[in-house]
Parts: C-alpha cells; sequence; structure tokens
C-alpha cells in the first residue's frame, strides 16, 4: 500500500462515517434537538440577560453576580455552533472523561483513592494535568499566562522571603468563575479543589475528583463546613511536612463571580498563619459571552459554551505569598484576627496586581439574588429602593 493510500485512510473513514445513513440520521435528529435547546436557553435565561427599564438599580446592588454579557449573545452564529460543533465537543468530552477515569482506576488497582503513595498521587496529578488540558483544547478556551514580579514590602516589610517556586506553595488561590477554571487548574497544576458534596457522586467525574485531592463540603450544613476546614489544616499540613505531592487549589472567595471584581475572602487557604499561598486571578475580556458562569445555570452555560468556536482569558501569576511577623504587626491591616490580617493582605495585593476592584459582596448576597430571579419574585423599580 503506497504511503498517500495510508495517509488518506483517516479521512476516507471520516466521509465513510458522514455518508451513512446512521450519521445522517444522527446529525439530523441532533441539529432539530439542539436547535430545540438553545430556543429554550434563550428564553430561560432572559431574566439574567435582560435588565428591564426601571429596573437598574435592584441589578447594580448584585453587580459583582449579574450577568453583564447579554448584548453578545448572537444566537444565529450560536445555532450554526450548536449544529456543527457542540457534538463532537461533546463526545470528544465524554471519550476523554472515561479515559481519565480508567486510567485514575488502574493508577489507584481499581479500589477507592485511599491511603494512596506519593509516587500514586503524583501519576494522578500528572493524569489530572493531561485531561484538563485536553478539555480545554476540545473546548475552544485558550489563555495567556501573565507572570507577574509584584512587590509584596507594603504587606511583608523590605526583608521578606522573594522565593517564588511554586512547588513550595502549601496552598494555591484564585479568584472563582465556574467550571472552567477547574480545568484550567487542573491543566496547570493537576490540583485538587473544595468543591460542593454532590459533586463526589457524579458518575465518572465524582471519582476522578477524588483521585486528583478535591475536598468536599455541605455549604449548607455548618457542621459539615467546619469538619472541611479542618481538613483543609490537615491537607496544608500534609504539604507542609512532605507527606503529600499533591497541590490544592482554594477558591478564598467561596462562590463564583462575573470576574468583575474580588469578592471578601474566607479563611479556609489563610487558617495557618505560617502556610505560604500562590495567587492567581482571572481576567475575563467583558465584551463576549461571558466564561464566567455567575448565575446562569451550569448546564445552560457549558451549552453555550461549547457553542462558540473559541474563548481566551489571562491568567495572572503572581509571586509566592510567604506570611511573617512583619506583617501581623505592621501591615495596614494589622490588630485583626491572624486569619483575616493574612487574608486581607493577599486580597489587596491581587487587587492591585490585576486592577480588579474590591467588593464586599458575600455568597448570602448571591444566594438572595438568585432566589428573587429563579423563583421569578417581583423586582422593585428605581423608585421602590
Amino acid at each position: 500500500m503506497e504511503l498517500t493510500s495510508i495517509l488518506l485512510l483517516p479521512f476516507k473513514l471520516l466521509f465513510w462515517i458522514i455518508s451513512s445513513k446512521a450519521f445522517l440520521w444522527f446529525f439530523s435528529i441532533y441539529s432539530l434537538l439542539s436547535i430545540y435547546l438553545l430556543h429554550h436557553i434563550k428564553k430561560a435565561t432572559e431574566k439574567y440577560r435582560v435588565i428591564k427599564p426601571g429596573q437598574e438599580k435592584f441589578h447594580e446592588q448584585y453587580n459583582a453576580f449579574r450577568r453583564l454579557d447579554g448584548k453578545y449573545w448572537n444566537f444565529f452564529q450560536l445555532y450554526l455552533g450548536a449544529i456543527f460543533l457542540s457534538w463532537i465537543r461533546i463526545v470528544l468530552f465524554i471519550l476523554s472523561t472515561i479515559l481519565c477515569w480508567f486510567c485514575c482506576k488502574v493508577v489507584c488497582g481499581f479500589k477507592e483513592p485511599v491511603d494512596l503513595s506519593l509516587q500514586q498521587r503524583h501519576r494522578l496529578s500528572q493524569i489530572g494535568c493531561i485531561t484538563g488540558t485536553f478539555h480545554m483544547w476540545i473546548f475552544g478556551i485558550r489563555w495567556t499566562t501573565k507572570d507577574v514580579d509584584f512587590d509584596y514590602s507594603p504587606y511583608l516589610g523590605t526583608d521578606y522571603n522573594k522565593e517564588n517556586d511554586s512547588s513550595k506553595a502549601i496552598s494555591h488561590i484564585c479568584n472563582h468563575i465556574g467550571w472552567v477554571d477547574i480545568f484550567t487548574f487542573m491543566s496547570q497544576e493537576g490540583a485538587g479543589f473544595i468543591a460542593r458534596a454532590e459533586v463526589k457522586n457524579y458518575y465518572l467525574i465524582g471519582y476522578i475528583a477524588k483521585c486528583i485531592g478535591t475536598l468536599f463540603v455541605d455549604r449548607h450544613d455548618k457542621n459539615d463546613r467546619n469538619s472541611a476546614l479542618n481538613l483543609v489544616i490537615e491537607r496544608q499540613k500534609e504539604k507542609a511536612e512532605g507527606r503529600s505531592n499533591t497541590n490544592l487549589l482554594i477558591f478564598p472567595e467561596g462562590s463564583s463571580s462575573n470576574a468583575t471584581a474580588l469578592l471578601e475572602f474566607k479563611r479556609g487557604p489563610f487558617i495557618n498563619k505560617n502556610y505560604s499561598v500562590k495567587p492567581y486571578i482571572i481576567l475575563l475580556d467583558q465584551n463576549t459571552i461571558s466564561l464566567a458562569m455567575d448565575v446562569i445555570e451550569m448546564g445552560y452555560h457549558f451549552f453555550i459554551v461549547i457553542c462558540k468556536p473559541c474563548h481566551h482569558f489571562d491568567l495572572v501569576s503572581m509571586p509566592v505569598f510567604h506570611p511573617n511577623d512583619w506583617m501581623y504587626q505592621n501591615s495596614q491591616f494589622k490588630g485583626k484576627d491572624d486569619w483575616k490580617v493574612y487574608a486581607d493582605c493577599v486580597r489587596d495585593a491581587m487587587s492591585k496586581a490585576s486592577g480588579l476592584p474590591k467588593s464586599r459582596a458575600v455568597y448570602e448576597e448571591k444566594v438572595t439574588y438568585l432566589k428573587i430571579l429563579r423563583e421569578g419574585l417581583k423586582i422593585p423599580s428605581n423608585d421602590e429602593l
């Protein structure tokens, strides 16, 4: 067989699949279903995307959570993406997830991922990196990493530790925009996360999440939240003592936003006053369909994202922040609890490095906003506020 014929085999196979009656039936049915689904999403998300006249002040109260990309939802382009692009991405995503799950099973000896050796954890992190990178490629999401040599002297004094080996950071932190940043940091660090308790029961994904070192918390259960904090403390201790080589990424805001501001930080990554953190900031292009999930349902947002050919964002990488006694005694945030001083110093540095303003918004405000929008409650007019 000639070399040319061999090279043409994949294209001949693809042509055979596309020209088969089974594929044509699949493509026709899928096209109709995707058009119907987009039409449904268009109606269901109108309450998030469209601000009616006289309601501007109400939505401005929740500025860090509301959708800002409504005018960029070009449904003609999304229909084309749904018909010709989304099914390919969904199939590849499912296949790569199954492959990742199988590889994790092999590394763990087809058992639950407990009592793993450092070598097993390292292999699982590598699998997470490869899978995260492939998923981002599938979705057409690209990013530019911008390393910022930020001066921490206002927070740590002039003689602060300037070592910037990210592997020496006990925790990695970043602002939270939604499901996209999960895959971003899987590809960057092979990192585990703090996720909702329900995630560990998701088919395939739950097992993968456990393998890469994810911690699970029921954010509606106060006792479970305290238990999760203890798990974070233990994980940080394992990393500091060299008993673990698994990176842990924590979203200190505790909730996803629309990436226009930094929310108040919670104490998770700052609970130990001596453990370092590696800050990242995701900066989104606000003049296109947003990668931020903010208030929109995850399923709707996922489908809209995969219908758009490509996306791009900037990832700001800051030096490792090593807390010291000078920070607690002399920084502008001194006088508060140690974790709060630590958190406020890091948040202020991230704000200045990224240009994102600091917001006082908290998760509870997002819950209120969601309840009003999703339950169709009356939105007060500007005159009523």
